[in-house]
């Protein structure tokens, strides 16, 4: 028989809490935490748990789950760290309204959502995916464009470098990488360290369901040869045709990972094969 734990809502109601019908809690061993987080992240953000529920004594919470109370406790860490929950001694773990305390560590937790096989996840996450692309495009064309205002000759002589790593990488996975760091040092070369934060934290979020997202990656050649304009407008210091540029590639890359995801670049909506 099935064990259900209970939530207390913020009114003092117990709530069953139990997987949604069909998904259950099977969790391989070597991605226990990110599944469980992937879990426990969905329940909060779809309202399943709304803002004030307690969850579970841990004990019981990690039986219920069939997890030990060490996994239990890093997924805990994880979804605070993210904003979702705050654990405080002798009260819980209580969940927070994440319009207000989410922070970048929300990221990766949406897109590894998106990407799982979640068959009720089609109707909260599009716009979350949506938007995660859409802020990937925007900064990053104003980010080209202050890297353009602000780039160094070592900037622009190690942009020259990657690009030519980039062009000559064997291996979807390798291409990524690179491609990576190529908007590390974009960030890096606009002398504003906060956009160094923000590119890292957009990165983080995608690069956690990387494996999914190669399909920009497939031929390295005509990826460099894409971003190549980019940085030649960067080295230039042509502010314009950095930012134009860039919002340019980015969209090309961008529409081919959603397409990956399952949604349609066009219509901004799933596809057959996606949105579980």
């Amino acid at each position: 028989m099935k064990k259900h734990a209970t939530a207390r809502t913020e009114t003092g109601e117990l709530r069953s809490f139990a997987p949604s019908p069909g998904r259950g809690v099977v969790i391989s061993r070597e991605t226990i935490v990110d599944q469980l987080a992937r879990t426990l992240s969905e329940e909060i953000l779809t309202g399943r748990l709304a803002p004030g529920s307690l969850l579970p004594p841990e004990r019981e919470f990690a039986s219920t789950l069939g997890v030990t109370r060490t996994s239990l406790k890093h997924t805990l860490a994880r979804l605070e760290q993210a904003g979702l929950i705050e654990t405080r001694h002798g009260v819980g773990s209580e969940v927070l309204d994440f319009a207000k305390t989410g922070g970048a560590g929300l990221l990766p937790l949406l897109l590894s959502a998106a990407a799982s096989d979640s068959s009720d996840s089609s109707e909260w996450i599009l716009d979350w995916i949506d938007g995660l692309f859409e802020a990937r495009r925007l900064f990053g064309a104003v980010i080209a464009a202050e890297a353009a205002r602000n780039r160094s000759a070592g900037d622009v002589e190690e942009l020259t470098g990657l690009l030519e790593a980039l062009s000559l990488q064997t291996r979807p996975e390798g291409a990524q990488l690179v491609e990576a760091e190529i908007h590390r040092v974009i960030a890096r070369s606009s002398g504003n360290r906060v956009f160094v934060l923000v590119v890292n934290s957009i990165l983080d979020a995608y690069m956690s369901v990387g494996s999914l997202l190669v399909s920009p990656f497939r031929d390295p050649a005509a990826l460099a040869a894409l971003f190549g304009p980019v940085l030649t407008a960067i080295a230039r210091g042509d502010v314009a045709a950095a930012k134009e540029l860039s919002e340019r590639y980015l969209s090309a890359t961008g529409d081919s990972m959603l397409a990956a995801l399952g949604v349609d670049a066009n219509t901004r909506e799933w596809t057959s094969e996606g949105g579980g």
